[in-house]
């Protein structure tokens, strides 16, 4: 029981922190199991770790956690190109 209140204050933390940071990016994958979940991006976040993280999180395999990284990496580059600050969202199907 200790355990899972540390976690939730954890959570409460992390939500806290990433609150306070600037969202821009935005991934919407819908799951085989018709599920959709969200990886959000935010300012002063490590691109990789949290890709790797949110797979773990989701079981989804190493070819999925590529094709997430690349479509990311796309599109933060194109963002660059245009001088486009906006949130940037993104919907994978997989």
């Amino acid at each position: 029981m200790a355990e899972e209140n540390a976690n939730v204050n954890n959570n409460e933390n992390e939500n806290q922190n990433n609150n306070d940071k600037i969202a821009l990016l935005n991934l919407e994958l819908q799951l085989a199991n018709n599920k959709t979940v969200s990886i959000v991006i935010y300012e002063g976040d490590d691109l990789e770790e949290s890709v790797e993280l949110f797979c773990l999180e989701h079981n989804l395999n190493e070819k999925i956690k590529n094709i997430i990284m690349k479509q990311l990496i796309d599109k933060v580059n194109e963002n660059i190109n245009q001088s486009n600050l906006t949130l940037l969202q993104l919907y994978l199907y997989v």
